[in-house]
C-alpha cells in the first residue's frame, strides 16, 4: 500500500506539473493574442465609450446695414451697352440682376447704420472616453474656434435671420418694380454666403462665450439635448487642420465606459478600418423623426488607404471609410476594436468645378489624426488611457448576450447598473434580456472555461499514466521493486564476533539492513533451493539445506530467528531457509552458481552499502519461467533449473 501511495504521489506531481505548464502556455498565448472582431461586435463593444459632443457659442454682435454698390455695377454693364449687347432698359436691368446673383460678393457692401443682436451658434462632433474618471479626446475644431472662424460661423448661423431678411427684401424690391425675379436654390445659396461674408468682415463681437457638453449613447426621451448633456472642461486643445487637431477634455463623472487604444504604427495599408460617430447627415437628417432617440452613433467600414504627411511633418491616416460633418473627433478602430485614430477631415473638390461654384465633399479620401499624436497630448496632460472595470464587465455581457446566455448577461448588466445607473445601453439590454428569458430563449452557461476542463483532463490522464509508468519501472527493478534481495549467511571468521548478510549472488550489491521483517519472494511456481555455495566453514557442497546460523566461534552474539513468512509464500532470509525437501540441482547449475559467489570485496561492499570501485550497478534479473531472482551471470535458474538467456 505504501508503494502505491508513493507512486500515486509521484504520478500526481508529474501530471500537475504538466497541467500547470499547459495552463501557463494557454494563458500566455491568450495574453499575447488579440482576437479580431467583426464590425458589428466592434460597434457593440465601443458604442458606450463613443460620445456625441455639442459646442454652443454665444455673443452680442453689431453688424452694418448692407447696401448695393450701384456704381460698380454700372461700370460693369456700361461696356455691354456701348457694344450693343444690351439694347434697352429691360435688358439692362436683367443683366444687372444676373451679375449681382452671379458675383454677389462684388456688389454687396456695408451701408449706413448698424444693427446689434444677441446671437448663438452650435456645432456638433464626436468624441471618445479614454479613462473611467472622465478624460476624453476629440478634435480641437469641435470645441475651439479662432476669431475669424467664430465670426464667420456666427454670421452664417447666428445671423441667419438677418441674412434671410436681406435676400427676401432684394427679390421683393425687384418684383415690386415690375421685374419677375425668381431665385434658384444655387443663386439663393450664393447670395446668402456673400451677405454672411460681408457681415463677418465688418461685425463687432462682444462678450463671446462657449459651452461644450457631451452625451453618451442613445438619448433618453424627454427634455432637450442641452438639458441632458454633461458639461465638458477643455484641458488642452491644439489647432485645427493643418495643425495638430486634438483636444483633451474632462467631464465630472466616474465609472464611465471607455475605449481601448491600439498602435497606429502597426496598422498596414489595406487592413480594415471601422469608423464610429455621429454624422449630422444621419443624426439630424430632416427625413428622419426629429427625436433625441435618433441621436445614436453610426458605423461605417472601410480600409486603411495609406499615410500622408502634414506641412508640420507629422502623419495622418488615410481611409476610405465614409465620414462627414459630425464624425469629427470620433474613433477609427482597427479589426481588434482598438482606437488607432480620430476621424478629422475629408476631401472637397475645387469650387470652380463644382455645381454652382460651391465645393463638394469627395468620399473615399478621408483622414484621421493617429493615436501617436493623440498620446502626445495625453502625456502632456498626465492622462493615461485606461480601460474601466465596468467596461470589461460590459464586454462580457455583450459576449454572453451574443451566445444567448441571457440570464448570465443580465447578471453582468445588473452589476453595471448598480455601479452606474447612467451607463449607456445597459437599461435597454436588461429589458431585452428579460424579455428573451421570459420567451424561453435563454441557454445555460457551462460553469468552467473549456481550456480549464482540457487541462484537468490532461491532469487526470497524466496521473494515471505516470503512476503506471513508475509501477512498471518498479516491476523491472527500478529501485522500488517488490522482491527482496536474497542473502547468504556468512561463516564465522577468525576474529569475528558476529555473523551478517553478504551480497546476493551475481555481484549485485545490496545495502545491509537490519533483518526486522521477512519479505516475500515473487509469486508464482518455484522450488526452494539453497544459495549457490556454502560459505567457508559450512557443510555441504551446495546440495543440502543450510543450517541455521549459530553463535560465532569467537563471540557471544546470536542470530535472530526468522519471522514467519507471508501466507503461501516462503521467505528468503539470510541464515535460514524454509524446512522443505530440496531438489538437488544439476552439476551445470551448481557450477554456474559457484561461479557467481561474490568476492570478499563485494561482500564487504554489501555490508557497508558501498559500490565496488569500477563496477556499475546492474538491474536485478528474474527467471522468465518461475520468477525466481537470478544471479547476474547465471545461465540456469537455481529454482527451476531451466536455461535462461542474459538480457
Amino acid at each position: 500500500m505504501k508503494k502505491w501511495v508513493m507512486l500515486s504521489i509521484r504520478g500526481a506531481a508529474v501530471a500537475f506539473t504538466l497541467a500547470f505548464a499547459v495552463l501557463l502556455l494557454l494563458g500566455l498565448h491568450s495574453a499575447g493574442r488579440t482576437t479580431a472582431m467583426d464590425p458589428p461586435k466592434v460597434a457593440d463593444y465601443n458604442k458606450p465609450g463613443t460620445t456625441y459632443i455639442e459646442t454652443t457659442w454665444k455673443a452680442n454682435i453689431t453688424v452694418p446695414n448692407l447696401a448695393l454698390d450701384e456704381q460698380k455695377l454700372v461700370n460693369k454693364l456700361l461696356p455691354m451697352v456701348q457694344t450693343g449687347a444690351i439694347a434697352n432698359e429691360n435688358d439692362a436691368v436683367q443683366a444687372a440682376i444676373n451679375e449681382v446673383l452671379t458675383n454677389p460678393q462684388d456688389y454687396i457692401v456695408p451701408g449706413a447704420g448698424s444693427t446689434s443682436v444677441p446671437v448663438q451658434a452650435a456645432e456638433s462632433g464626436s468624441g471618445i472616453i479614454v479613462t473611467p474618471d472622465g478624460y476624453m479626446v476629440t478634435n480641437a475644431h469641435v470645441v475651439k474656434k479662432t476669431d475669424a472662424e467664430l465670426k464667420q460661423m456666427l454670421a452664417q448661423v447666428g445671423l441667419s435671420d438677418l441674412v434671410n431678411k436681406f435676400v427676401t427684401g432684394f427679390t421683393q424690391g425687384l418684383n415690386s418694380e415690375g421685374y419677375n425675379v425668381t431665385l434658384t436654390s444655387d443663386q439663393t445659396q450664393k447670395l446668402s454666403a456673400a451677405i454672411a461674408t460681408v457681415y463677418a468682415r465688418n461685425m463687432t463681437v462682444q462678450n463671446p462665450s462657449s459651452q461644450s457638453v457631451m452625451y453618451m449613447g442613445v438619448a433618453a426621451p424627454g427634455g432637450t439635448t442641452e438639458q441632458k448633456g454633461t458639461p465638458l472642461q477643455i484641458i488642452k486643445a491644439g489647432d485645427a487642420i493643418p495643425g495638430k487637431d486634438v483636444a483633451v477634455l474632462k467631464v465630472d463623472a466616474t465609472n464611465l465606459p471607455t475605449v481601448s487604444f491600439g498602435d497606429d504604427k502597426a496598422v498596414q495599408d489595406g487592413q480594415q478600418a471601422i469608423a464610429l460617430g455621429y454624422p449630422a447627415a444621419a443624426t439630424f437628417n430632416p427625413a428622419l423623426k426629429q427625436s433625441d432617440e435618433n441621436v445614436k452613433p453610426s458605423l461605417t467600414v472601410g480600409s486603411i488607404s495609406g499615410r500622408k504627411t502634414m506641412p508640420e511633418g507629422w502623419e495622418v491616416l488615410q481611409t476610405d471609410a465614409a465620414i462627414s460633418n459630425g464624425n469629427s473627433g470620433g474613433p477609427l478602430f482597427n479589426s481588434q476594436g482598438q482606437v488607432i485614430g480620430i476621424t478629422t477631415f475629408g476631401s472637397v473638390n475645387d469650387a470652380a468645378n463644382s455645381p454652382g461654384g460651391t465645393p463638394q465633399a469627395v468620399q473615399g479620401f478621408n483622414f484621421a489624426v493617429p493615436t501617436t499624436v493623440i498620446n502626445e497630448f495625453l502625456s502632456q496632460t498626465n492622462v493615461k488611457p485606461t480601460q474601466g472595470e465596468l467596461t470589461k464587465t460590459y464586454h462580457e455581457a455583450v459576449d454572453l448576450y451574443a451566445l444567448h446566455h441571457y440570464s448570465a448577461a443580465k447578471d453582468k448588466l445588473k452589476q453595471i447598473a448598480d455601479a452606474n445607473p447612467a451607463f449607456p445601453y445597459v437599461a435597454g439590454m436588461i429589458s431585452d434580456t428579460t424579455a428573451k428569458i421570459s420567451a424561453g430563449q435563454d441557454e445555460p452557461v457551462f460553469p468552467y472555461p473549456m481550456y480549464l476542463m482540457i487541462a484537468l483532463g490532461l491532469c487526470a490522464l497524466g496521473t494515471i499514466g505516470a503512476s503506471g509508468f513508475f509501477l512498471v519501472k518498479s516491476r523491472l527493478g527500478g529501485g522500488t521493486g517488490a522482491t527482496a534481495a536474497t542473502h547468504a549467511p556468512t561463516a564465522p571468521n577468525a576474529g569475528s564476533s558476529q555473523s551478517g548478510p553478504v551480497a546476493p549472488a551475481g555481484g549485485v550489491t545490496a545495502k545491509a539492513e537490519p533483518q526486522t521483517e521477512a519479505r516475500p519472494a515473487p509469486s508464482g511456481p518455484f522450488k526452494v533451493v539453497p544459495e549457490a555455495a556454502a560459505a567457508p566453514g559450512m557443510t555441504g557442497e551446495g546440495t543440502g539445506p543450510i543450517p541455521e546460523a549459530g553463535p560465532s566461534a569467537g563471540g557471544s552474539s546470536e542470530t535472530r530467528a526468522p519471522d514467519a513468512p507471508a501466507e503461501g509464500k516462503p521467505a528468503f532470509i539470510a541464515g535460514s531457509v524454509a524446512p522443505k525437501e530440496v531438489e538437488a540441482p544439476t552439476e551445470e547449475v551448481s557450477k554456474a552458481n559457484l561461479a557467481a559467489v561474490p568476492e570478499p570485496a563485494e561482500a564487504a561492499a554489501a555490508e557497508t552499502g558501498a559500490q565496488p570501485e569500477g563496477e556499475a550497478e546492474e538491474m536485478p534479473r528474474f527467471c522468465v519461467h518461475c520468477g525466481h531472482p537470478l544471479p547476474a551471470d547465471a545461465r540456469f535458474c537455481p529454482s527451476c533449473a531451466k536455461e535462461v538467456k542474459r538480457q
